[in-house]
């Protein structure tokens, strides 16, 4: 079994891993093992921890969270499909030339 898990350090951030041996990664960022744990703080928390039956599919969901966690990076999962609500006014000519047709030249008496 491997497990994805996130840590909240004492600072307020988080950290996101995958290990086959939770409890002894666990004591390893404990201990500052990992310079990237040791700067979250010295009281670490698991947040979350998910268990997942083969390698592939805790990696998939470790990369899928860690995308999340830093959106501006780019690396952010973007949606299959355009998703438009009501409130969302329809963008025309956004990339190409717009050709206002002849409504705009009705002048109001």
């Amino acid at each position: 079994m491997f497990s994805v898990y996130i840590l909240r350090g004492g600072s307020g951030r988080h950290y996101i891993g995958m290990t086959g041996n939770f409890g002894r990664r666990l004591a390893e960022h404990r201990r500052g093992h990992t310079p990237t744990t040791a700067r979250l703080g010295g009281d670490l928390q698991v947040a979350a921890r998910c268990e997942f039956p083969d390698r592939a599919t805790a990696a998939m969901m470790e990369r899928l969270l860690k995308r999340w966690k830093n959106p501006e990076s780019g690396r952010a999962p973007q949606p299959t499909r355009s998703v438009r609500t009501v409130e969302q006014p329809r963008r025309v000519g956004v990339g190409r030339r717009f050709n206002p047709g002849p409504w705009h030249q009705f002048q109001p008496s």
